[in-house]
């Protein structure tokens, strides 16, 4: 650690969790420990009674991961042992990655974590192979320190690559035991998400809707919309969806 601390204080994202599960650089990690709350209300109307139940911790955290990176960081379903964390599962339930012009690519998960919850899972989640790759040299030197920009990115339309998004994420059912403990998890249906924008001249007509958008993956074509802005460029933004085992 190259800083210099006085008082008991840590400072910036060193140590932290985050730099232990995905590597790279973190650039933050926050830890939400919440309970909910079903609220009660009596015949006048008035609040007589608050049940606090459900207790779990909620994850987030980012990080630039090395530029020779190939896949996502950690994936939707996977369980995770965090540092400082030493009952129940954590279980992700959405990673994603971001892509913009003149910046780092980053990455983002969102966990939760289940103190009461100690089985071994039984059948499994499967993820889609999103194979991450630069297909243009680094822009950066050292080469592969970071991915910089949209670079190697290849656009839906002509244009220049502007955003890209990609997301991955599952549903998870809680189950709880009459003390209100979440004591069962059902982990389901698996989805991954894109979107991309391009600053482009190409109408909105060269998009169709239920085509493929190439991200790592073959997405299908949800929605797409141009914008047309004084003083700005014309862009095109294309989302996309892709399940498992399910085509248009």
């Amino acid at each position: 650690m190259k800083t210099k601390t006085y008082g008991s204080i840590k400072y910036s994202t060193v140590g932290a969790p985050a730099s232990v599960l995905a590597g790279g650089i973190c650039e933050n990690y926050n830890y939400k420990k919440q309970v909910q709350t079903t609220e009660v209300q009596g015949e006048d109307g008035a609040l007589v009674a608050a049940v606090l139940h459900g207790e779990k911790g909620e994850i987030s955290f980012s990080v630039t991961p090395a530029g020779s990176v190939t896949a996502l960081v950690a994936r939707a379903g996977a369980e995770l042992t965090v540092t400082g964390i030493s009952t129940g599962k954590v279980i992700v339930h959405q990673a994603s990655a971001k892509w913009q012009r003149g910046n780092p690519m980053t990455m983002d998960i969102a966990a939760s974590h289940y103190g009461a919850i100690s089985e071994t899972a039984v059948g499994s989640i499967t993820p889609e192979a999103l194979a991450l790759s630069q297909t243009e040299a680094a822009l950066v030197l050292p080469t592969g320190k970071v991915w910089f920009g949209t670079n190697g990115i290849t656009g839906a339309v002509e244009g220049i690559v502007q955003s890209v998004s990609l997301s991955e994420s599952v549903q998870i059912a809680e189950e709880e035991d009459n003390t209100g403990a979440i004591v069962a998890l059902a982990v389901h249906s698996y989805k991954a998400t894109a979107s991309m924008e391009i600053l482009t001249s190409v109408a909105l007509s060269e998009i169709t809707l239920g085509g493929t958008l190439d991200i790592f993956g073959s997405f299908n074509i949800t929605s797409a919309d141009e914008k047309f802005s004084k003083n700005g460029v014309h862009t095109i933004s294309v989302e996309g969806i892709l399940i498992p085992g399910v085509t248009a």
